[in-house]
């Protein structure tokens, strides 16, 4: 732990440490800008620490002790290599496992000036730990990115491009954080207070390799303006079984090809499906004990015809596999698509054969449509649920069955979907939207010529809220066939989920909505879903409507960016109504419900009456351009 108490003279401060140290059960503890003097430190150390041992740089300090380290010595041998007035280096020996580790606990100087001997010290120290791992935590007192702080300035300072230059040359990443991101409050004066991301808890590419499950936690300030940085090497359960994930890594192993082929000659009784998921459920001992972390999903480009009722060829299902990613989060079942790949002149003919009766009878195995809900965090300090974003493993058989239908789906898109939406329609490119926004939103800024508004839309949990009886509607009505309509209903409708933490897996629970990230098809259906929502707006403009400028010749009203879209209106309420019944009646039928607090309306020349009575129809806020 790194830690700014600002002082620990006083008793309340030390007895602070103490509980913090007891609570997350730590082995090394750094106390930044501690003020206390030289002469004191036996006695301060010695109430805090307690049986640790302790050492500070007070030798090298001006005014005070700026670091002092106490450390548990059952735990851990410490070494101090080397040591300034802003940071301690030291080698770490954890005696559970006898890892060794380099870190540096840091107390930067206020002024970026006397930053500098700190930035070259860290560089000189660099030759000795660039093949180690190492950590650098502490308080930088100065931030790094414009989102460390909160009305901080609009463009680098030169401390931040100083600071930036030596993590760029040290090679140094932000460990994984939790908690506060902000970890620094100014007392507000006035009533206008600071939130600064200034301390940081950073590791090498060795330290990465190392300790992949390290993590930083940033707690609440306590008794401190400042947030005590925690940093946990790792998490492990003891003898707690991992779900199984196939090593690409066995493939190139002399005795993978006989096991497979040991297995896939006994015969099963039942369907291809029943029969394949049997074998793969018997190989799992073979490759069990040898587990790493790498795995399957995604990827292929195969050329459909875009006809619906084609046949699916046994050689379109083997490109389709081989397209797949190997490289990329396993579903239930474990397998990665390099396991079929490298097997596929054993195992491919009864693989295609289960493609080929799902295609002919439109029916799926639980155990193939099962996917395993990861949670990926939105942001770097995720600390709440709704920091996170579940994406779908799905098995790689069933990844196969869906790319091939994708296909088909891809190769009818361009007729069905309007020139405004260009998010995974093929040979359209996400910038054109981009690049039209921007010309349409040019000059809002000046308050001038024909009154004009613009609505940046954010739909909530997109991809989690569509009804699926809508979505079969929307299928039959833009003409799919019947027969690829049952294909593709089956697929998203008999999905059912478990939840991995940290490695473990939970729960089983059907869907009964939406559509799965991580599914390949999931974006392609988005995409037919929102040119709903274009064709009701282009329903509203059919009488009685007026166009936003330079909008008129083209007929636009909206351009969406995947499950984000701007609409573009004039400066007229009648108008601003029609646009929100088009969008009530959207979300009655597709679930789909736009996010009030995310979404946004910017206003340009429009009376300030007219102004009011927009912004109670659609009661978003509204947003100021960053153009002065």
């Amino acid at each position: 732990m790194a830690w700014n108490i600002r002082g620990l003279n006083r008793p309340l401060k030390q007895s602070e440490v103490r509980v913090l140290v007891a609570e997350n059960n730590l082995k090394v503890c750094a106390i930044l800008e501690s003020h206390v003097e030289v002469t004191k430190l036996v006695k301060v150390c010695k109430n805090v620490f307690r049986k640790w041992n302790w050492t500070s740089n007070g030798g090298q300090c001006s005014r005070g002790t700026r670091i002092i380290l106490g450390w548990d010595t059952d735990s851990v041998d410490l070494m101090v290599l080397a040591q300034s007035d802003q940071v301690i280096h030291v080698q770490l020996i954890f005696k559970a496992d006898k890892k060794v580790l380099f870190g540096s606990f840091v107390y930067a100087e206020n002024k970026y000036q006397e930053r500098r001997a700190l930035w070259d010290d860290l560089c000189k120290h660099n030759s000795l730990c660039y093949n180690k791992p190492w950590f650098v935590m502490g308080d930088f007192n100065t931030t790094l990115y414009h989102e460390d702080s909160l009305y901080g300035p609009s463009k680098h300072t030169i401390s931040m491009r100083e600071f930036n230059e030596c993590i760029q040359k040290l090679e140094l990443f932000d460990i994984k954080g939790h908690g506060l991101h902000y970890t620094w409050t100014q007392k507000p004066k006035n009533g206008v207070g600071l939130l600064k991301k200034i301390d940081r808890v950073m590791g090498n590419f060795k330290f990465l390799e190392i300790f992949p499950d390290a993590y930083a936690m940033y707690q609440p300030y306590r008794v401190s303006d400042h947030s005590p940085c925690i940093l946990k090497t790792n998490i492990s359960v003891a003898n707690r079984a991992k779900p199984f994930k196939f090593p690409n890594f066995i493939t190139a192993k002399p005795e993978f090809r006989k096991y497979v082929v040991q297995e896939w000659s006994k015969s099963i009784d039942g369907v291809h499906m029943f029969s394949v998921m049997k074998k793969l459920r018997s190989l799992k001992p073979n490759a069990r004990c040898k587990i790493h972390s790498i795995v399957d999903a995604s990827g292929n480009r195969h050329d459909g015809d875009g006809v619906v009722d084609a046949l699916v060829t046994r050689e379109e299902i083997k490109q389709a596999m081989f397209s797949i990613s190997e490289n990329k989060a396993p579903g239930p079942d474990g397998y990665t698509s390099a396991f079929f790949k490298h097997a596929w002149d054993i195992v491919g003919e009864e693989v295609t054969n289960a493609v080929l009766d799902f295609f002919d009878n439109g029916q799926l195995l639980k155990q193939i449509n099962h996917a395993i809900l990861s949670l990926i965090p939105k942001k770097d300090t995720a600390d709440s649920v709704l920091d996170y974003r579940p994406i779908s493993c799905c098995n790689v058989l069933y990844k196969c069955i869906s790319k091939i239908i994708t296909e088909r789906i891809k190769g009818s898109l361009e007729s069905f979907v309007g020139i405004n939406q260009s998010a995974f329609v093929p040979g359209r490119k996400i910038s054109d939207n981009i690049l039209l926004t921007q010309e349409l939103m040019h000059n809002y800024h000046l308050n001038r010529g024909p009154p004009r508004c613009a609505f940046k839309i954010d739909i909530q949990k997109a991809y989690d809220t569509v009804n699926w009886s809508f979505l079969e509607v929307v299928l039959q009505r833009f003409g799919f066939h019947n027969k690829m309509v049952k294909w593709i209903m089956t697929c998203v409708t008999t999905a059912s989920y478990s939840v991995s933490i940290n490695g473990d897996i939970h729960g089983y629970f059907p869907g009964k909505r939406g559509l799965r990230q991580g599914d390949p098809m999931s974006p392609y259906l988005f995409t037919l879903i929102m040119e709903v929502l274009s064709l009701l707006l282009q329903k509203a403009a059919e009488s009685s409507f007026k166009y936003h400028a330079h909008c008129a010749k083209q007929k636009i009203i909206n351009v969406s960016f995947a499950d984000d879209l701007f609409i573009f209106v004039n400066g007229d309420i009648s108008l601003v109504k029609k646009v929100k019944n088009a969008l009530e009646l959207f979300t009655s039928i597709s679930g789909l419900v736009p996010s009030p607090s995310k979404s946004t309306v910017f206003l340009c020349n429009v009376p300030p009456s007219v102004r009011q009575q927009i912004l109670s129809v659609m009661p978003f806020q509204q947003g100021v351009l960053p153009i002065r």
